[in-house]
């Protein structure tokens, strides 16, 4: 029979390694394990983006919004979204539960004029160039270019369509 130690190993720290901060060329890897990725890698990256050619920075957005409620635009989470203008400035955009859309000043909540949505609806957002585009399905499409809301006009459903000079009147045709 073996003779087993009872005595646990005694623990050996690994020696730290220092890591130069200008250039993160590899980027983050989550396929490997954190012993197996090479020294310009990194396996987690927790509030840290990378710029340029892999230059990690601070992760903007730290700021905390939206804690209470404004008087006059009661806020409850029907849309949310954190938006960037062309000089670099973060906005951030929500819809109040009357269907207006705001954007966050400091302390205060500003609502932005040209086009509101019904009570309790429910909107999707994306950032597209310099213009947020909002879309729902109780209106049309609206467009926010950081001034005002524009809305886009519906196009109404063609009726009575017909074809004609239609050649070959026995075979089978699908229209689309």
């Amino acid at each position: 029979m073996p003779i087993i130690g009872l005595q646990p190993p005694k623990f050996k720290p690994l020696k730290e390694q220092v890591i130069q901060w200008d250039n993160w060329r590899k980027g983050l890897n989550l396929l490997l394990r954190e012993n197996e990725v090479a020294s310009d890698e990194a396996v987690s990256m927790t509030n840290l983006l990378l710029k340029g050619s892999g230059v990690p920075a601070k992760r903007w957005g730290t700021r905390n919004f939206f804690l209470s409620t404004p008087s006059a635009t009661g806020y409850t989470g029907r849309f949310i979204k954190n938006i960037k203008d062309s000089s670099d400035n973060q906005q951030v955009l929500s819809l109040t539960d009357w269907g207006i859309l705001t954007k966050k000043d400091g302390a205060s909540y500003i609502p932005i004029t040209g086009a509101s949505w019904p009570s309790g609806s429910a909107v999707e957002g994306t950032q597209l160039g310099g213009n947020i585009y909002l879309l729902s399905a109780d209106r049309e499409m609206v467009r926010y270019d950081f001034s005002n809301l524009k809305t886009f006009p519906s196009i109404v459903t063609p009726d009575d369509i017909t074809a004609t000079n239609i050649s070959g009147a026995t075979v089978a045709y699908t229209w689309s």
